[in-house]
């Protein structure tokens, strides 16, 4: 069967699987059979046990991964890049508490000499290489889903 990963729990090391047909079926960590830890979005192909949890899991190749909420890692890291002292990549990637925090650090900077400004700036472009380093898969995972609001 093929599928996507719906949710996974650390604390438990259970998740769920979303079938083709819209089905959904419990698996356990035991039965992931990827050195990649299971996380929301990956398609996958299953099959299941007698009692219709699912076992024997491993990444399909059959559909790519979709980006939570269509966002793009390469507009994110330019938007680091080029305006990333205001904060707004933080913006674009759902993190508004910790844009509204470097933009305010920004225009407080200004009246302050600058010194926090280039302090937030350098935030910023250590982030504009992490978002380029990460693959779209991590980035999706990492900051769309999972939330992570720095580096």
């Amino acid at each position: 069967m093929q599928g996507t990963i719906l949710s996974f729990d650390v604390a438990t090391n259970t998740g769920m699987i979303v079938s083709e047909d819209g089905n959904r079926y419990r698996f356990a960590l035991a039965d992931w059979r990827i050195a990649d830890p299971p996380y929301k979005g990956v398609p996958v192909e299953f099959s299941l046990r007698e009692d219709g949890q699912a076992k024997d899991i491993q990444k399909s190749d059959a559909a790519p991964i979709e980006t939570a909420k269509g966002k793009s890692r390469i507009v994110a890291a330019l938007l680091a890049f080029f305006l990333g002292g205001l904060g707004v990549h933080k913006f674009y990637i759902g993190a508004p508490v910790a844009g509204a925090i470097m933009l305010g650090i920004s225009l407080l900077g200004l009246a302050l000499l600058g010194i926090p400004f280039a302090m937030v700036g350098l935030i910023a472009l250590a982030e504009f290489v992490v978002y380029l380093t990460k693959s779209d898969a991590d980035f999706d995972r990492i900051y769309l889903q999972e939330k992570r609001a720095w580096f």
